[in-house]
């Protein structure tokens, strides 16, 4: 516990070389963490992690992850949450898009979530190499899921936000039980450089 927590200081330490990241609900030992390689590796229980930057009213940013280890029962979920979001530091079954202050798709699943909802997103099913991209634009209050730098349906996906709920801004997080991805925030090049128009998290 003590190691995952000092990881995550150390994201925090060095935010102006990289976006911080932190554990919002979950077991502290749900994760490990490594700073330097910017690796998230999820150890069989249910775990949120999310940017301590936010993207505010009018503003447009962007954040990706890259998958490097997926089970069919990774439950692996990309998306933005509010300031509202609650923080659990207990075992949790609660993920992102189970509750309303939260979006998210989970590529395995095929579905996207708000408000404990499901919907059919029917994009290829993710795998080890994908690249998942969430742009999250608050000038036309969307959320805009790439696969591999790619908007084009059904991989990719516009998912409308309700502005009562967005509020003061949202931040990008991601959640999961098992595998393993490398995390950008904003502290380094896109790896996909098709979404040049938005800035990183």
């Amino acid at each position: 516990m003590h190691g995952v927590a000092q990881s995550l200081r150390e994201i925090g330490a060095t935010a102006g070389r990289r976006s911080a990241l932190a554990l919002c609900r979950g077991e502290a030992g749900a994760v490990d963490v490594d700073v330097k390689e910017q690796t998230v590796a999820f150890k069989g229980s249910s775990a949120t992690l999310r940017s301590a930057k936010w993207c505010l009213p009018l503003e447009r940013k962007y954040f990706e992850i890259v998958i490097l280890a997926i089970e069919h029962n990774s439950c692996l979920r990309c998306g933005v949450a509010t300031a509202s979001l609650g923080s659990m530091f207990s075992a949790s079954d609660t993920g992102l898009g189970d509750d309303h202050q939260s979006w998210a798709v989970n590529g395995l699943a095929q579905v996207s979530m708000d408000n404990g909802q499901t919907k059919d997103y029917k994009c290829a099913p993710w795998k080890k190499g994908d690249v998942i991209g969430i742009a999250c634009d608050l000038v036309q209050m969307q959320m805009l899921v790439l696969l591999n730098g790619s908007f084009a349906v059904p991989d990719g996906g516009v998912f409308e936000l309700d502005p009562g709920v967005v509020g003061e801004g949202l931040v990008a997080a991601f959640s999961g039980q098992r595998g393993m991805v490398c995390f950008n925030l904003g502290g380094r090049g896109s790896i996909c450089d098709t979404v040049c128009r938005f800035c990183g998290l």
